[in-house]
């Protein structure tokens, strides 16, 4: 489901389609797609337009050591026109503050933001 490319140079891009049920399924093609671009760790900016679900297992692949090696942060970029604006950034919320990814992880609404972010740790 999600689309995987190069942003720039130690940075990704994955782009869900509005309304997105993320499931493990989705999380693993995403893991995928992002070894065969980059299979050194790098950051990605995840691109959502209202994430509905988040399956406790898509979560748990996300925190497993397999993703956490190669993943050095990851910013989320949500779209305030979309819906479930707030549901998403309460699932977004929980999985930072309460599941704590051995990587770093913010949100955002502006990409410029979340570009300068990543790059601290590109």
């Amino acid at each position: 489901m999600p689309k995987v490319s190069q942003y720039k140079e130690g940075i990704l891009v994955s782009e869900y389609p509005p309304l997105a049920r993320v499931g493990l399924k989705d999380v693993k093609s995403e893991f995928a797609d992002r070894i065969a671009i980059c299979n050194e760790p790098h950051c990605i900016l995840v691109k959502i337009h209202g994430v509905s679900l988040m399956t406790d297992e898509a979560v748990e692949f996300v925190l497993s050591p397999e993703h956490t090696e190669i993943t050095k942060a990851v910013a989320f970029l949500t779209d305030p026109e979309s819906g479930y604006y707030e549901h998403e950034n309460n699932i977004l919320w929980l999985v930072k503050n309460i599941d704590k990814p051995k990587f770093n992880i913010e949100v955002f609404d502006n990409e410029d933001s979340a570009v300068e972010w990543l790059s601290k740790y590109s």
